[in-house]
């Protein structure tokens, strides 16, 4: 399911931001949820998961037969800029897909990292994401967005 980030007003939550509102769009309706409320460490932090929401929208909007999500869009971040552990697989595993060990994206949770290790992760995310998807997702609407809000991140003027 995707992080949302909601606001309160009375006995109801509502998006609280655009990116939120996209996520939200796409879960049907009447569909009952569980949710588990933690506030979120920081506005950056807020930022990052719009920043992944915009990604996979513009990455759903060009070439390819996949369909992105806000969470893969976090984990292929976290892969690409180190956060990940490598786990050894147990034997079957090892037979069915042809490898010994496999990558287990990282969580980013505040009792994982501080707001340095966290900003620094970002940073690298950011980076990653203007140079390699970049290339070939700039034409699409939401790249404003991905721009603004990394150059937010940066401290640069958008």
């Amino acid at each position: 399911m995707p992080k949302l980030t909601l606001t309160r007003q009375g006995q109801a939550f509502y998006p609280a931001n655009k990116a939120a509102r996209m996520e939200m769009e796409r879960i049907p309706q009447g569909v009952r949820l569980r949710a588990d409320m933690a506030q979120p460490r920081s506005r950056f932090h807020n930022l990052y998961w719009a920043f992944c929401t915009y990604v996979a929208e513009a990455l759903n909007n060009g070439p390819g037969d996949l369909h992105w999500t806000q969470e893969m869009v976090s984990d292929r971040l976290k892969l690409a800029t180190g956060r990940a552990e490598v786990i050894a697989l147990p034997p079957a595993l090892q037979r069915y897909y042809g490898i010994t060990h496999a990558l287990k994206p990282s969580s980013i949770a505040f009792s994982k990292m501080d707001e340095a290790e966290f900003s620094a992760f970002a940073e690298a995310a950011i980076a990653y994401v203007l140079t390699e998807f970049g290339a070939w997702i700039r034409d699409d609407p939401n790249w404003q967005h991905v721009r603004e809000i990394a150059s937010h991140a940066k401290g640069e003027a958008a």
